[in-house]
C-alpha cells in the first residue's frame, strides 16, 4: 500500500535495491528510522522476495533475541557453547541474504559485547561481498557515534548511502495512526 509519497519513494527504494542484488553488486540495505513506520514490514517483504526470486539462503537475525544467546554462548568456557557459538556466527557470516532487524535495538546490557559481535559478522560479510539487510530505529548520524567502524562499513556498502533510508517523523508510525 503506497498511498503516500514517501512509501512510493519506499517502494522504488526496494525495486531498485532488488535489480542491484540482480546485478550482483552486493550492496548493503538499511531502513533507519521512526517505530512504526513498516521498517520491519518492508524489509520481510523484500528479504522473502530476494530468497524465492534468486534462489539464494537468508537468514533472519532478530537483534534483541539472537544477541543475549551469542553473548552467553561467547562468555561460556563450555566447550559446547563454544561450538555453538562458532555454528552459529558461521550461518550469520556465509549465507547468500542476511536480514538484522531492529539493530541495536534494545542492547544496553550487551552493548560491548554486542558490538563486538556486530563487527565480525560484518566485517566477515564486508570482506566476502556478502548481501545485508538493516532495520534499525538508529539514524545515520546516531549510527555513526554507536560504532564509526560498524558505521563506515554500512555506509560504504549502501553504496555511499545510495541504499539506506531514514525514515523520520511521527506522521510516519502507523501504530500511532490505529491504522492497523
Amino acid at each position: 500500500k503506497t498511498d503516500e509519497a514517501w512509501q512510493k519513494s519506499l517502494l522504488e527504494f526496494c525495486k531498485n535495491f532488488f535489480l542491484d542484488v540482480k546485478s550482483k553488486k552486493g550492496h548493503w540495505f538499511i531502513v533507519s528510522g521512526v517505530s512504526g513506520s513498516g521498517k520491519t514490514h518492508i524489509c520481510t517483504a523484500l528479504f522473502k522476495e530476494l530468497i524465492t526470486s534468486f534462489k539464494l539462503s537468508g537468514f533472519y537475525m532478530l537483534w534483541n533475541e539472537e544477541i543475549p544467546k551469542l553473548v552467553a554462548f561467547r562468555k561460556s568456557s563450555l566447550a559446547e557453547n563454544q561450538a555453538n557459538y562458532d555454528k552459529r556466527i558461521n550461518e550469520l557470516k556465509n549465507c547468500d541474504i542476511l536480514y538484522i532487524d531492529d539493530l541495536f535495538k534494545l542492547d544496553n546490557k550487551y552493548k560491548e559485547e554486542s558490538l563486538s559481535i556486530c563487527y565480525e559478522i560484518l566485517n566477515s560479510r564486508y570482506i566476502n561481498n556478502k548481501i545485508v539487510m538493516i532495520s534499525t530505529e538508529f539514524e545515520r548520524n546516531q549510527f555513526e557515534n554507536i560504532d564509526t567502524a560498524i558505521w563506515g562499513r554500512c555506509f560504504e556498502k549502501s553504496g555511499g548511502g545510495n541504499f539506506w533510508v531514514t525514515l523520520k517523523g511521527k506522521e510516519k508510525n502507523y501504530r500511532l495512526k490505529g491504522n492497523n
